[in-house]
């Protein structure tokens, strides 16, 4: 193969409910630029084409002159959390009606007794049993009765549903009759779009299985529609290559994957802001790591151990589970544009509802008057009227003042002081959830370091780090795109899974080889298929196991040498370690079940080079003072310019460093200093 010639512009492109975020690599000249475009919530692809517009005008790059283009979406989770979807049909094996509503028979909240379910995405009058029986083995008990399959058809059509979920009992062993299923469906109504379980994610657990299954229907005409629509819009402006598509592993995928399967990329922002993170955390020698993205809309918190990001096949995407393996990530309903308000106690409360982009927040002056998170930022100091977002916005002091004002009349308290509580409620929110997932993960925030970005990360960074005591806080050279670049630095990448459920024993060794064996070449498949720009990929194994009594199982990472001799102690070994490890206990005289194998595959591409900064000396030159307010302290801060500081600086406290995309704060009892890959790394000296 002849060598790559550097020559042209890889783009990294996140769509958030505030702003659209551009990343762009020149290869030819290692150069990145960042972007931030107002997001259009009422057309998507015009802040794609606003910021590129942008790109061409301001820098030259043209669509014509990128060779490499990603894109992270949020459509398919906002469908979700908004519940304005496709209207849908569920075919389901005799017996299997209430599978969507039983669910698991959990409490929603275990410590509220008056928690119900959540509402399912198909309602039960649009869910049909049809007559078939397939065993836990794969063997047919009851073959398919084709006219109870062409009854529900008929049912199911005449509700004008837009497509068909089929889910079948045991469909992920023998796919058989799903199969049958949709031929059917095909010759009565060949128009009708149909998602069978076994192609969505064939493991074991029906209701978990069903439910990935109607997400991927559900929200499949707004995504496939959108990334249509993109593909199209794309090629007017000249861009010649396929776009990709973020996932929620932390991977990328071609964009025909992602219209065919959107659930693999219902979380895929806040992952690819993870993978970046990862990227640029690691410059500055620090692998243990935890996030902490705010956006407009949100908190996204995550954990990352060594360099790689904590996985999970238990993550929610509103109130449904998603089985398939995503980079664990936990979120809440507080960010720049949550809208801050006195409930029905009189207690102050920030979030969930948001201003979002349109809108927006009061100070955008575009006709919100609800007081926010951004405007309590701007009546506190923190923020520069005349730069934000580069800036595109002129903030509106007076109309946040107005705002704030009117929310503390409630409060019987001044401008200065609610906007400061508006900050603490905001933060004490996200303090309660990342102590869940410090407690979920078994992490001591003392031992790690706490990476924060997006457009709020970096002014509530070190609120955080004081009550959590760590030590350590870094903030990205472009925390407000990272997302964007994470998007740009992510490999390829795409999961299998085959549910076996055997006894662990010699005779079985084979048998778990062989089927490894076969996922790996329905990975290599995929690689040359789908993933031609990625370079010799790697293959990771796992194998879910638990002790035969137990309902639930863990995850083994699994050497494949332990597969090349014909025996189960390898295997046998590991796993009772890794229970000890886990639960502080482990049998090895009991029976031990293999349940499930995972086969991943790895592509990696070609990543942004990031220069050293240029090295400085003793503190950089402020631009000016500012009169700021925090926890009730109110002190003067020295502003700097994030593009005058050098590597070595050091910046007392307090401090605000200004850039185009964030605004980074450092109060009283923290110190900074700019490092070498231009990095701010800010320590608590308290």
């Amino acid at each position: 193969m002849a060598p790559h010639v550097k020559t042209g512009h890889r783009l990294g492109i996140d769509i958030g409910g505030t702003f659209t975020d551009f990343s762009v690599w020149d290869e030819a000249t290692g150069r990145l630029l960042h972007h931030k475009a107002p997001t259009v919530p009422s057309e998507l692809s015009a802040g794609v084409r606003n910021g590129m517009n942008f790109l061409k005008d301001r820098y030259q790059i043209n669509a014509s002159s990128i060779e490499y283009f990603v894109h992270g979406t949020t459509i398919g989770v906002n469908t979700v959390l908004q519940r304005n979807g496709a209207d849908l049909a569920l075919l389901v094996t005799s017996g299997f009606r209430d599978i969507l509503e039983l669910q698991r028979l959990r409490l929603a909240d275990p410590v509220n007794y008056r928690a119900t379910a959540p509402e399912p995405l198909i309602p039960r009058w649009r869910v049909f049993e049809i007559r078939e029986r397939i065993l836990a083995d794969g063997t047919i008990d009851t073959e398919l009765d084709r006219a109870s399959v062409e009854d529900a058809l008929e049912r199911a059509l005449a509700l004008k549903i837009a497509g068909l979920a089929v889910c079948l009992i045991n469909a992920y062993r023998n796919p058989a009759h799903e199969t049958a299923v949709r031929e059917i469906v095909r010759q009565r109504a060949p128009d009708l779009y149909v998602c069978c379980s076994h192609e969505v994610w064939p493991q074991m657990r029906e209701y978990e299985r069903a439910t990935v299954t109607v997400l991927n229907a559900y929200i499949r005409p707004k995504v496939s529609g959108y990334l249509e629509s993109l593909k199209r819009n794309l090629a007017e402006m000249g861009l010649r290559v396929e776009p990709l598509v973020t996932k929620s592993n932390g991977g990328v995928m071609p964009v025909t994957n992602a219209q065919a399967t959107p659930v693999d990329s219902l979380l895929s922002g806040p992952a690819s802001g993870v993978v970046g993170a990862i990227q640029a955390a690691g410059l500055s020698g620090f692998r243990d790591l935890l996030t902490l993205d705010i956006g407009g809309t949100s908190a996204d918190i995550a954990v990352v151990r060594a360099g790689e990001p904590t996985y999970s096949r238990e993550e929610h995407v509103g109130d449904f589970p998603l089985i398939m393996p995503a980079v664990a990530i936990s979120s809440i309903g507080a960010g720049g544009g949550s809208i801050a308000r006195i409930d029905t106690s009189g207690l102050l409360k920030v979030g969930p509802a948001s201003a979002g982009a349109n809108p927006g927040p009061a100070c955008y002056a575009r006709g919100g008057v609800a007081p926010t998170l951004t405007d309590a930022f701007l009546v506190s100091g923190f923020l520069n009227p005349n730069t934000f977002a580069g800036g595109q916005i002129k903030l509106s002091p007076k109309l946040a003042e107005d705002a704030v004002s009117l929310l503390g009349i409630s409060m019987e308290s001044d401008c200065e002081a609610t906007a400061d509580a508006i900050i603490a409620v905001a933060a004490s929110g996200m303090y309660a959830e990342f102590s869940q997932v410090l407690t979920r993960h078994g992490v001591d925030p003392r031992d790690f370091t706490l990476v924060a970005f997006g457009g709020a990360g970096p002014l509530l960074a070190c609120h955080l780090a004081e009550e959590f005591h760590i030590a350590r806080v870094l903030i990205p050279q472009s925390p407000g795109t990272l997302c964007a670049l994470g998007a740009l630095s992510a490999d390829l990448k795409n999961d299998y899974v085959r549910t076996l459920n055997l006894r662990l024993s010699e005779d079985r060794i084979e048998t778990i080889r062989k089927c490894f064996a076969e996922l790996a070449a329905e990975a290599g498949t995929w690689v040359k298929e789908d993933a031609p720009e990625a370079t010799v990929p790697a293959l990771f194994y796992s194998a879910d196991m638990r002790y035969h009594h137990q309902a639930y199982e863990i995850e083994l990472p699994i050497d494949p040498h332990w597969l090349v001799d014909a025996t189960q102690d390898g295997l046998l070994r590991a796993f009772h370690a890794l229970h000890e490890r886990l639960y502080a206990h482990a049998d090895p005289d009991e029976p031990v079940d293999l349940v499930d194998i995972h086969v991943i595959v790895v592509g990696a591409i070609r990543k942004p080079n990031f220069p050293r900064l240029t090295p400085g000396t003793g503190t950089p030159i402020p631009i000016g003072r500012r009169r700021v307010r925090l926890s009730g302290r109110v002190s003067h801060a020295n502003v700097y310019r994030r593009l005058d500081l050098q590597a070595g600086q050091l910046i007392a406290a307090p401090a605000i460093v200004e850039q185009d995309d964030t605004t980074v704060v450092v109060p009283v009892g923290f110190e900074a200093v700019v490092d070498g890959s231009g990095n701010i790394v800010i320590t608590n000296v308290e």
